[in-house]
């Protein structure tokens, strides 16, 4: 209730309710400075005042206590002579240097019973102008005089005290003068952003608390008895009620603070946060009583844990925020909430203790966390390798991919803190796991600054200097790895036996650590450092070209093989030049061109066509057109084979350039020459700078078990499609000569084969690993099904590479043998799926596929399979020489399929990559075996389909 106003001429003076009071005394609370203002209780922050500042004037008003606190100065009425006797006394004794007393959340009190508000002399009635005014105190701890009220309804200003200098000799000037504080440190715009995000966190996280109780509160009526409904009714109803309330005007609050920037406003909703904690705090132990009573209603113990644990995290991140900004704000706010945090987190490990069973960390859990893992380290792996060689477009998108691997593994590791509600029963290993994930991003962070240094002032070494950068990411990967395998093994049923500091990871989990932090198989080798016509694999009997070109003998004999038809078969070198350069045949120019890799290096065939150009005077023939095909061949190969020259290349190609300039003829072909070299050249330098001015933005932050089901299917399969061609599209034609792919020697050549080759097996196991992941039999057959509508649509955007990857992980043993998942998919997606495995059925050589990719219009992702399997067939089936002569004949067969290769690449996808393409370019999956180990405990043999709902 609220004193009485006496009776005046003026307008009647605005009953506040009590919400609204505590409300408008946080507005008075925040408008002084920290040091100066009062507490949600109504006491006073005994602190100097600023000269110039109003007294400040208290005023006490009794509010009815909860239930819980009985004995509360509140629960009882108390009479105008009483509060001011209380009042004068509580001021008399204060001292301008004592420290501000505790909010009266963590006097044990709650804050109705406390509540008071400042008066304003514009609306309260004269009689009560002068009882405040005899109540207020200066700094010195002096009483102020009373001012006689005004005559208008104007407020009076607050008077000045005139700064006389006090005589020499008198106490006054003897006394020492009071300290003024300094003024507090105003909030910047970012800051104050962030404690609004924070409040708001933590109001929203009280409306869900809210909701939960009041749906607690309806099934404890029907499950309890009376006694324990009454008493849950006590703890939960009020506290319930006068929650709602605050929290209400706190939202709005936090509402207006949000549209500008307020100073006020804002330290106003930091101070709230305390006392509204305090019935947060009822609130969650009563739900931790109500919980553990309906035992046998599963609801209440989910919402109950789901709603303490949002409360408990939202404080944690205010507080956070709040540490940031400790010299700026009241620095009592800190430990405060953190002590309602210790509070909210004993409630919730009460409440996860009566209910936890089996391993800490379930198997499933422990596997995507350690598919997260190996994603992060094979994309930083494939970053760093791209060090190995001269920089490339690619290594911008790797470095994406990198970032998005690691938002994803710190993802997998917060949503097991958050929805794993046995780690809630051990804190400590719970806060190990958080840490674990901070640790990541700020090593992450680490290692990427490092990056950009070296790609803009790289190194002698750079290579080795970038592998010593990668290190602390490998050994924290390597420790996360080993101490969840050891989290993994507790038994909750014995958490109380156990001392969290002495758990150690064995030697078979440090064993698991090492092959999963390991280097990719599939990553690509460096170059050598010279390549010359003796590493390529050439016969003992192997023809050698002359020296010079035209010192080539005129006769074919022992030189030159033709077929029965007339065309060349076999010729050395210098003859196969010479045939290429002969007559305007594209066909035979481009496929020498192509081929030339698995016959000659880029600086012998340089040398050669250089040589072919001046005719000498006596050859004989005509120097013009000779000289023209020599020009259109050395154009096609630097458009072509641009990543295949090395510096000497170039350093030879710039002085033929200056030579051509000097011919009125060809100085086209020399310009048009050089303008290629430059764009290619101005490639590596605008990747260059891409890298350098590269941020770690803020990623959606996604678990690999969660992405499929938050991303719709059409983007997934899209945004999949956008990655596979921009893998396939990147494929070079010296990828596919000598079966590069599959032979040691020449790996080096294959990156892009390789990539999507270890892209389609990774799509593979992600397939089996996202439905086995899933712990339930509706959500494994709800991922299967899901999967099963993705490869529908691969189908539809022609996609076949990774239609046949999907197919291949639904057809993997472990997803095979659930028989009681198969048996639950709908009809029309069994269907669905036997048609697409008819398509892509291997008999015949892919028979069906084969003709339905020729009946496709581009742009299309063929089956990359196929086409290595019919260069094998080529490969293996004809020798590399016949004679000691280079067998061409071989190098046309080969060039027929990548000219079917190199006819798909022509026509891109018109769809935009959106930031999940990143996230599905290094795809987190666990191996075979393993895959196979989750599949038998998911659905152990012999089990039964009621065993399993």
């Amino acid at each position: 209730m609220t004193d009485k106003p006496i009776p005046t001429g003026g307008p009647p003076k605005k009953t506040l309710s009590r919400h609204e009071n505590m409300f408008q005394r946080s507005a008075s609370y925040a408008s002084s400075p920290s040091s100066n203002r009062l507490s949600m209780g109504g006491q006073r922050l005994n602190s100097p005042r600023v000269d110039g500042e109003a007294p400040i004037v208290l005023n006490l008003d009794s509010r009815r206590a909860l239930p819980s606190t009985p004995n509360s100065p509140g629960s009882r009425k108390m009479k105008s002579a009483e509060t001011k006797a209380l009042l004068q006394k509580k001021i008399g004794t204060s001292s301008p240097r004592s420290s501000p007393p505790q909010s009266p959340c963590s006097q044990g009190r709650p804050l109705a019973s406390t509540i008071s508000r400042t008066e304003k002399p514009s609306r309260a009635p004269p009689s009560a102008n002068k009882r405040a005014s005899r109540s207020a105190t200066t700094y010195d701890g002096r009483p102020v005089s009373p001012s006689p009220p005004p005559r208008s309804e104007t407020p009076p200003r607050p008077q000045k005290r005139p700064n006389v200098p006090a005589k020499p000799g008198s106490p006054m000037a003897n006394a020492a003068k009071p300290k003024v504080p300094p003024k507090p440190t105003v909030l910047n715009e970012e800051e104050h952003n962030q404690i609004n995000e924070g409040c708001k966190k933590f109001c929203n996280a009280n409306k869900q608390l809210l909701a939960v109780s009041r749906s607690t509160l309806e099934k404890v009526r029907s499950t309890l008895d009376p006694v324990k409904v009454e008493f849950l009714q006590a703890q939960l109803g009020i506290a319930a009620e006068d929650l709602k309330a605050f929290n209400t005007k706190f939202s709005d609050f936090i509402r207006e603070a949000s549209r500008a920037y307020d100073q006020k406003k804002t330290t106003t909703i930091a101070c709230l946060t305390v006392d509204i904690a305090n019935y947060s705090s009822i609130i969650c132990a009563a739900l931790k009583l109500a919980a553990v009573d309906c035992e046998a209603d599963e609801s209440v113990f989910k919402q109950s844990l789901k709603s303490i644990t949002t409360v408990k995290d939202s404080l944690i991140y205010v507080v956070d925020i709040l540490k940031a900004v400790a010299d700026k704000v009241d620095t009592s706010l800190v430990p405060q909430l953190e002590e309602h945090i210790k509070k909210t987190s004993a409630t919730l490990a009460g409440l996860v203790g009566h209910k936890t069973t089996g391993p800490l960390i379930p198997v499933g859990t422990r596997m995507e966390i350690e598919a997260a893992i190996r994603a992060a380290v094979v994309s930083i792996a494939k970053l760093v390798n791209s060090f190995n060689a001269p920089l490339e477009q690619t290594i911008l998108t790797e470095a994406k991919v990198a970032s998005c691997c690691v938002a994803q593994l710190c993802a997998t590791l917060n949503e097991t803190i958050n929805t794993n509600t046995n780690l809630l029963s051990m804190p400590e290993i719970r806060e190990k796991i958080i840490v674990y994930a901070s640790d990541i991003k700020q090593a992450f962070a680490v290692f990427m600054e490092a990056t950009k240094c070296q790609v803009s002032n790289p190194c002698p070494n750079v290579f080795a200097v970038m592998k010593e950068n990668e290190s602390p990411m490998r050994k924290l990967f390597h420790h996360v790895v080993s101490q969840i395998q050891a989290f993994s093994v507790i038994d909750t049923a014995q958490r109380t036996d156990i001392n969290v500091n002495s758990i150690k990871p064995t030697a078979a989990h440090i064993k698991v650590a090492d092959s999963i932090v390991a280097d990719p198989a599939d990553i690509v080798p460096p170059p050598p450092a010279n390549i010359t016509q003796s590493s390529l694999d050439v016969p003992d009997d192997y023809v050698a070209s002359t020296e010079d070109i035209w010192d080539e003998p005129a006769s074919d004999e022992g030189r030159v093989l033709y077929t029965d038809t007339g065309n060349l078969r076999c010729s050395t070198l210098n003859k196969l030049i010479i045939h290429t350069t002969a007559n305007l045949d594209m066909n035979r120019m481009k496929t020498f061109i192509t081929t030339y890799r698995s016959f000659t290096t880029p600086e012998i065939l340089l040398l050669k066509i250089i040589q072919r150009y001046h005719v000498p005077e006596n050859a004989g023939v005509e120097a013009l057109p000779i000289q023209l095909r020599c020009c259109n061949s050395l154009k096609y190969l630097i458009e072509t084979q641009y990543e295949d020259f090395s510096a000497e290349f170039i350093s030879q190609l710039d002085d033929f350039l200056v030579e051509l300039q000097s011919a009125p003829a060809y100085k086209k072909f020399a310009t048009i020459i050089k303008t290629t070299l430059k764009k290619k050249q101005e490639e590596r330098q605008t990747t260059k700078t891409e890298i350098v001015n590269l941020t770690i933005e803020e990623k959606i932050p996604l678990s690999p078990a969660k992405l499929l089901f938050v991303i719709n299917e059409e983007e997934i399969a899209r945004q999949l499609t956008l990655v596979d061609f921009r893998i396939y599209k990147a494929i070079k034609p010296v990828e596919l000569l000598n079966q590069a792919w599959s032979k040691a020697k020449y790996k080096y050549r294959a990156k892009n084969v390789l990539a999507l080759v270890a892209r389609s097996t990774a799509l593979t196991m992600w397939v089996a690993s996202v439905i086995l992941w899933q712990e339930t039999l509706r959500g494994r057959v709800r991922a299967f099904t899901k999967m099963v509508n993705i490869a529908q649509l691969m189908l539809k955007l022609n996609n076949f590479n990774s239609l046949m990857a999907i197919l291949a992980g639904i057809n993997t043993s472990a997803i095979y043998r659930l028989k009681f998942t198969r048996d639950q998919i709908p009809n029309a997606t069994k269907q669905l799926l036997e048609e697409l495995s008819d398509l892509m059925d291997p008999t015949q050589s892919y028979g069906n596929y084969r003709q339905r990719l020729h009946d496709v219009d581009p742009p299309c992702v063929p089956f990359l399979g196929t086409y290595l399997t019919d260069i094998t067939f080529i490969e293996d089936g004809n020798p590399d020489y016949i004679q000691g002569l280079i067998n061409y004949r071989k190098r046309e067969l080969v060039f027929s399929v990548i000219r079917e290769i190199q006819q798909y690449q022509q026509q891109s996808y018109t769809d935009d990559f959106v930031n999940i393409a990143h996230f599905l370019t290094e795809l987190a999956s666990n191996d075979e075996e393993k895959l196979y180990e989750l599949s038998l405990i998911r659905e152990p043999r012999g089990a039964t389909l009621e065993q399993l709902l």
